[in-house]
């Protein structure tokens, strides 16, 4: 994001329409960037991480001291999240296979699990 002003006089008609219309084509090239990364595989496990890693889907219940700083990055990934759920096909096929990594991984771990119990006394 830029973090200066796109219009320098806003009594300026031509510089107002002139910062839209790049807002307008900042915004398509957003979706579009998003949209590619839910087309394939590794975009959509890349999204997903990053939603968990914002923290969308864990509770910010915590010390107050934390609260502000986690509360933030939740906003960002809530951001991501809103984006993405514009594509609500490539969103849900998105989460399908996310469910299908955990459980396959529940099962490599339990796996596991029982395998270092057997060989144990």
């Amino acid at each position: 994001m830029e973090d200066h002003p796109r219009v320098k006089n806003a009594a300026t008609p031509g510089q107002v329409n002139w910062a839209r219309r790049k807002d307008r084509r900042v915004e398509v090239e957003r979706k579009a960037l998003v949209g590619q990364q839910l087309a394939t595989p590794p975009g959509r496990r890349f999204v997903w991480e990053e939603l968990a890693r914002h923290g969308i889907f864990e509770s910010i219940t915590v010390q107050s001291s934390m609260i502000y700083a986690l509360s933030g990055r939740r906003d960002a990934g809530l951001e991501l999240l809103a984006e993405v759920q514009a594509f609500p096909e490539l969103y849900l096929q998105m989460q399908a296979e996310a469910m299908q990594r955990k459980a396959h991984d529940d099962h490599e771990a339990a796996a596991n699990q029982q395998e270092h119990q057997r060989v144990e006394p």
